[in-house]
């Protein structure tokens, strides 16, 4: 009930146009259902993701569920390596709450932590087990810019 179709919501949204080149890429015949999420509560969230994986565990074919998020921005590489780590170990967990407090109690600014935490909920709920980081790094490490970085993470979870 929390979803309803509004074209609007991806007006000012960027994360599903870079999503998309890539997944066409990797699989041209690849068929998606963007979904993107505004505000609400950290109950309204989790309901949707075990209600999301619900759904998910009647479809008969495999299923990518992809949640994109930018990471800590706009500090050192110090700081934001380390707020970033504190999220990363959250989602290491599985852990969609502790991802949640763990991005307000530290102030990180990860714009997706919303999608990250449904994500979480949909695949717990499809039952996996096991998240694996595959790759960390943040703009400083292309820019040479160690002042002010955003911090990137790529995690599998299956």
């Amino acid at each position: 009930p929390q979803l309803q179709i509004d074209p609007a919501a991806h007006r000012f949204e960027h994360s599903i146009e870079v999503q998309v080149p890539l997944l066409q890429y990797l699989q041209p015949d690849v068929q998606i259902v963007p979904i993107c999420l505004g505000s609400g509560t950290l109950d309204t969230w989790l309901e949707l993701g075990t209600a999301l994986g619900s759904a998910l565990n009647e479809w008969a074919e495999d299923v990518l569920i992809v949640a994109s998020s930018d990471m800590n921005h706009f500090l050192s590489a110090e700081e934001t390596e380390r707020r970033d780590r504190l999220a990363i170990d959250a989602v290491l967990a599985l852990d969609p709450v502790l991802l949640w407090q763990t991005v307000r109690e530290h102030r990180i600014s990860m714009c997706g932590v919303i999608p990250a935490l449904v994500m979480l909920q949909a695949v717990l709920q499809r039952g996996a087990s096991q998240c694996e980081l595959v790759h960390y790094g943040h703009s400083g490490d292309v820019n040479g810019d160690m002042s002010r970085v955003v911090g990137y993470a790529a995690l599998a979870v299956s």
